[in-house]
């Protein structure tokens, strides 16, 4: 046991010395700045300004304030097709979901503009109605991958040209990690005994969940277990070998997987199983069984 604590201690320095930073939470990123001024980040092809803005409250986590700016920006009323288009280079590689938001406009105004969300997986391509979702975050893409240091950009686009009455209004746009959820427990089964110290037979496996980035393991003899042994595993690694720890036999240990995306994570369950017993004991067992046959045996004669 005492190896199993100083082993599980080095690899929990290890991994606070080498795990990147997950307290992180994309911040929304405004399509103009304070006094309706253009935000750098920000392109676009000559959408007019609105005196309506956006009251829509901070999405959680963000620390940049309420929403500034003085109006918002909309396209239509006869002009040709217009688009503003926002970049994001992401910190850590994760999943994030994709939200906009605008003032309402009346159904005679109303002009569904188009959203294409690029990404490292797949675009998606949203059309939402203005008549509704006002003045709130509306959700554009879920769970889509980014890689960290990679820019990608949301464009928003009108749908026609030459379109008398109508409008498509805009305001901002923002990014947000994906909630994962817990993985899946599969080997060795929850309670199962005579699990081998090492080789074939004793590696902790899982089936992932939705939006998966980072694994981290914990294994120990608590029923609560809090030994860290697999820190930051990638999304793709569903297995820990624990031969490394190493496990002592004929003792009961308790395991979960922790899932992670960008600065959230989910707990999965925790499940046990015993070591095989020590060599001596058996060893014990079989000589008292022999000498207790040898027993009956001297009875019967």
């Amino acid at each position: 046991m005492k190896k199993l604590l100083v082993f599980a201690a080095i690899l929990t320095i290890v991994a606070l010395a080498s795990a990147p930073a997950f307290a992180f939470y994309v911040n929304v990123v405004e399509c103009r700045v304070a006094g309706g001024g253009q935000n750098p980040l920000y392109t676009q092809s000559g959408p007019a300004v609105s005196s309506g803005k956006s009251t829509a409250a901070p999405l959680a986590g963000w620390t940049g304030g309420t929403l500034s700016g003085t109006g918002n920006y909309y396209a239509g009323d006869t002009t040709p097709v217009k688009w503003g288009e926002w970049a994001f280079t992401p910190t850590t590689t994760g999943y994030y979901n994709v939200y906009g938001t605008w003032v309402n406009v009346t159904a005679a105004q109303n002009m569904p503009p188009t959203w294409t969300v690029r990404s490292a997986d797949a675009d998606v391509t949203a059309s939402p109605s203005q008549t509704s979702g006002g003045n709130a975050w509306n959700l554009l893409a879920t769970g889509k991958k980014f890689i960290a240091g990679t820019t990608y950009k949301t464009k928003l686009a009108t749908p026609g040209t030459n379109t008398a009455g109508k409008r498509a209004s805009f305001d901002s746009v923002a990014w947000a990690a994906s909630a994962p959820t817990a993985v899946t427990n599969t080997a060795p089964g929850n309670g199962a005994t005579d699990i081998p110290l090492t080789g074939a037979g004793n590696d902790l496996t899982w089936t992932a969940g939705s939006f998966n980035s980072f694994f981290d393991v914990f294994c120990d003899v608590n029923p609560t277990p809090t030994t860290k042994v697999g820190a930051d595993l990638a999304g793709t690694v569903t297995s820990f070998d624990p031969d490394s720890l190493p496990l002592l036999s004929s003792t009961t240990y308790y395991w979960k997987v922790v899932a992670k995306n960008v600065d959230r994570s989910a707990d999965g369950a925790i499940w046990s199983f015993k070591t095989v017993p020590e060599p001596g004991s058996m060893l014990a067992l079989g000589t008292g069984l022999i000498g207790l046959f040898g027993f009956i045996r001297r009875r019967r004669a």
